[in-house]
């Protein structure tokens, strides 16, 4: 079984199989060949081809029990019996073709096939040899309802539209069913002309598949060639189209379209190679040489031709595209047809290679980054050295920091373990001026250990404080819970010899990589307790504290030893006081801390303010942080900053306080006070008062 499942990915992923690829994404056809398929097998090279090993599959897996009648199953010899299946057999796949032809012809419900029709073609239902009887018993038709015109009149359904228009391909004798083979250059009267008519298509293209549709495999070939030739050459006599952006008339366009899809179910037509020209043409345009310039066609025309390239032979479209990518000035050309190259046959190595080429030579910036995403849908993962090489060359030479960082995301995807994408990456790393986007590469950085080693020795090494700062903020976002990489951080941050910005920068990756871990909190503590440290590491030590380890017994005890030391700078007991607010809500120490901080005229205005901040946060309706804000509040030597944030913070913390209010009003009052301070006293009053007359109003009597 394993064996089977290995030889048919590896026929799927096959050059020329790519239609039958594309046919397999459809989860009953896929079903079906797996059901069929053997390791001796090869591929259909056509839909019609497909579909007859599935409707045989479906004969011989349901065979004798489904289609023989009890009287037929005990009378008949093994012999007559192998001879009747051959026979209903052949009748079904003639009986139903002909009702798919009509049912398709009809103007309505056309896939919902009413009593009345199909028991005139496979006859009644109560006959148990009846062809209907055995079409319903092998499932090619089910009851699914009734007619909404006529309610009593069952209605019937084909087991999957695509049967429906095989059958209908088998029942087809010759093109001329299609597109009247007297046509001239106008509608032969009393003729359809089916090749317009959607519905059609499918079928249309199952019948060039067909191998019997003349006795010979020569004459065979000759019908298909000549159907071909009449969509070719078809003249619709809508008038003279020799514009350059209209070359004939819309239905001698559509004729060329359908002539394109056809050929993909017929490689073997003389005029394949023309025909996929001629619609590229028309996709993407030409070079006028007498001109000397690019010419394209109308939108519509355009769009059209566009939509058909995915389905005729791609081999033949890969090239001509290249082709087209490699002489065309027009830069909105060229990112059209990379687009269709990476539509038609993602890993195709021709397709890479027009793609590569596109990157090395275009003068756009804009077209080099689009077909440098286009690379990562088209070739993903494969290790392509050419890719690399042309990747690698684009980061060492390009300005363009937006295509640099797509071409480093791209080689992360091809190659992650290669150690020519390793060296090329962190040259990248070097030489980037926009560290805050190392963020977009975690998942490529994120599971590859060389990666990761090479960034925190990068880290290390640098002579960029600020770039070595950045990639450690980075990394602490891009390896999440990596053990490899918090044994790192903790290094950087335990060496003193360490520059005090990157063991900042270190300790606040480390909060965000592990919250919790016990040696992070360690190395946090050691940090925060280095006097040679300055303020703003310790303070980021302190911050990350707060981030990794609430509730942790051990960082609430460094913090509270570093809030009692008086020798610790403002700033590192601020940040402390509030890393213990958030990670023990309420600590009596903390707010002792804070409400000091803000009655020392000694430390700075920034450091009172974000202590009243702090205040507001951990401690609302705390008698002692509310004395200490009045006291700042009734200070006229204190800066106005400093006493308009206590006013604001009293109005957070102080719902319903009597001495908050009091200190409020005095401030009002004084005429000496800033128009800052004052609006902000009488806004955080406003907000007092009517909590409490709210409070007092829910109170019981």
């Amino acid at each position: 079984m394993e064996a089977d499942a290995e030889s048919l990915w590896s026929q799927l992923q096959a050059t020329g199989k790519e239609r039958i690829k594309d046919l397999c994404r459809n989860p009953l056809r896929l079903t079906l060949l797996c059901a069929t398929w053997k390791v001796e097998n090869a591929l259909p090279e056509t839909m019609a081809e497909l579909y007859e090993i599935f409707v045989n599959f479906i004969y011989n897996w349901k065979g004798e029990e489904f289609l023989l009648t009890d009287e037929e199953k005990d009378k008949l010899t093994n012999e007559q019996k192998d001879k009747l299946l051959d026979k209903i057999k052949n009748d079904l796949n003639e009986t139903l073709g002909k009702l798919e032809k009509v049912s398709l012809d009809g103007e309505v419900s056309r896939f919902r096939l009413t009593h009345r029709l199909v028991r005139q073609y496979l006859g009644k239902r109560e006959a148990k040899s009846s062809l209907l009887n055995r079409a319903l018993k092998l499932g090619w038709l089910n009851e699914v309802g009734v007619a909404a015109e006529k309610p009593r009149e069952k209605v019937y359904g084909f087991y999957h539209a695509t049967f429906q228009e095989y059958f209908a391909a088998l029942a087809v004798e010759d093109w001329d069913y299609f597109l009247p083979k007297d046509h001239c250059d106008r509608p032969v009267e009393g003729k359809r002309y089916r090749i317009f008519e959607p519905q059609w298509k499918q079928v249309i293209l199952l019948w060039f598949g067909r191998e019997d549709i003349k006795a010979k495999a020569e004459e065979n070939e000759k019908e298909k060639e000549e159907f071909i030739r009449a969509l070719v050459e078809f003249e619709d006599a809508c008038g003279e189209w020799n514009f350059d952006k209209v070359d004939r008339g819309f239905y001698e366009y559509q004729a060329n379209f359908i002539a394109a899809a056809a050929i993909n179910e017929f490689k073997a037509c003389s005029l394949a190679d023309e025909i996929v020209r001629q619609v590229v043409r028309w996709g993407f345009g030409y070079f006028n040489t007498e001109k000397q310039e690019w010419r394209t066609f109308l939108d519509p025309i355009k769009e059209a031709a566009r939509e058909v390239i995915p389905q005729t032979i791609r081999p033949l479209a890969i090239a001509v595209l290249i082709e087209i990518i490699r002489m065309t000035k027009n830069e909105d050309t060229r990112r059209k047809a990379v687009e269709s190259l990476e539509q038609i046959d993602p890993g195709n190595p021709k397709a890479i290679a027009g793609l590569l080429e596109v990157i090395r030579t275009t003068d756009s910036k804009y077209t080099q980054y689009q077909v440098i995403e286009s690379l990562d849908k088209i070739d993903p993962g494969t290790g392509n050295p050419q890719a690399i090489a042309v990747l690698l060359d684009i980061i060492r030479t390009t300005e363009n920091e937006d295509t640099r960082w797509k071409s480093a995301e791209i080689l992360g995807k091809i190659d992650p373990g290669n150690a020519e994408v390793i060296a090329g990456f962190f040259q990248f790393i070097r030489t980037t001026k926009d560290f805050l986007r190392l963020i977009d590469l975690h998942g490529i950085i994120k599971g590859n250990p060389e990666l990761i080693t090479g960034l925190v020795k990068f880290i290390h090494t640098t002579q960029d404080e600020w770039a070595s700062g950045e990639a450690a903020n980075s990394l602490g976002q891009i390896v999440q819970g990596n053990s490899e990489s918090i044994g790192q951080l903790i290094e950087i941050i335990r060496n003193t010899t360490e520059d005090d910005y990157i063991r900042c920068q270190a300790a606040n990756s480390l909060g965000k990589i592990d919250p919790g871990n016990p040696e992070a909190i360690a190395a946090l503590e050691e940090i925060l307790w280095d006097a040679g440290a300055d303020k703003y590491t310790r303070g980021r030590a302190a911050e990350s504290l707060g981030e990794i380890a609430p509730g942790n017994p051990q960082a609430i005890a460094a913090l509270v030893e570093i809030l009692r030391d008086a020798g610790a700078d403002d700033s590192t007991r601020r940040q402390a006081a509030e890393s213990l607010g958030e990670i023990d809500p309420g600590n009596p120490e903390a707010i002792a801390a804070l409400e000091e901080i803000l009655r020392d005229a000694g430390a700075d205005d920034f450091t009172r303010w974000r202590a009243a901040n702090s205040l507001e946060t951990i401690a609302p309706g705390n008698p002692q942080a509310i004395a200490a804000l009045e006291e700042i509040l009734r200070d006229a030597g204190a800066d106005n900053d400093i006493r308009s944030r206590a006013a604001w913070s009293l109005g957070e913390i102080a719902p319903g306080n009597q001495q908050a209010i009091a200190a409020l009003e005095e401030i009002l009052r004084d005429a000496g006070a800033d128009d800052d301070t004052r609006w902000l006293a009488a806004e955080s009053l406003e907000k007092i008062l009517t909590t409490r007359n709210t409070m007092q109003e829910s109170s019981p009597p």
